[in-house]
């Protein structure tokens, strides 16, 4: 405990302490620090780079496949909707073969189509539609399949609009890291320049000195 306490002490001394801030003072030093930052922010930058060109690769072939099954989804719901469109028309043809007015002047008029009467017709079509979906295997089928791409469908927008708000978070961030690494980089130039113009002045100062000398 003695051996750790006289380390701290010493540590802490003021000697100590103008020792250590001295080593920031040394040109290598510094030059040794910011090569280091500019290597992390390099680091830090490529790894950005690679997050987002995976992440803009993962979009494209999101939106690939989302395009596919919206066609498919499409394209079942036309058959559906054909098959759908069919029932209600002959329950239309039928109800217009019972209640139309014939062309024979002799023959007995029949009553047109009621309000009542056309509500009827609405609901005998759900009923046959609802009839028929649970009837026909393949319709049944194909409206699964409808909502399966239908659920699909959603849940790969909803993934593309999050990876899209990633990639605007993960450009920020490759701004600012291009930025300070652009700093720091332009400020180790101007160091450099500012250093061999010091060695050229101090070349010259002892040449002029041993000249005179």
């Amino acid at each position: 405990m003695n051996d750790i306490a006289m380390k701290k002490s010493s540590l802490q001394s003021p000697s100590r302490r103008l020792q250590f801030n001295s080593l920031f003072n040394i040109p290598r030093f510094n030059q040794y620090l910011e090569n280091r930052r500019i290597e992390k922010l390099q680091d830090h930058k490529l790894s950005l780079e690679y997050r987002i060109s995976t992440l803009e690769l993962f979009i494209d072939i999101e939106k690939d496949k989302c395009e596919r099954i919206h066609s498919s989804k499409v394209f079942i719901s036309h058959i559906i909707e054909a098959m759908m469109q069919d029932v209600v028309c002959q329950s239309r043809l039928c109800f217009e073969q019972l209640f139309r007015v014939p062309t024979n002047s002799h023959a007995a008029p029949r009553p047109s189509i009621s309000v009542a009467m056309a509500f009827v017709s609405h609901i005998l079509n759900e009923m046959l539609i609802s009839k028929m979906f649970a009837e026909n295997g393949m319709l049944n089928l194909a409206l699964k399949v409808y909502q399966k791409l239908r659920r699909q469908e959603q849940n790969m927008l909803w993934d593309i609009e999050n990876c899209k708000e990633d990639l605007i978070v993960m450009s920020s961030k490759l701004d600012s890291v291009k930025e300070k690494l652009k700093d720091l980089i332009d400020y180790g130039a101007d160091t450099v320049k500012e250093g061999k113009q010091n060695v050229s002045k101090l070349t010259r100062a002892r040449s002029v000195r041993f000249a005179s000398c």
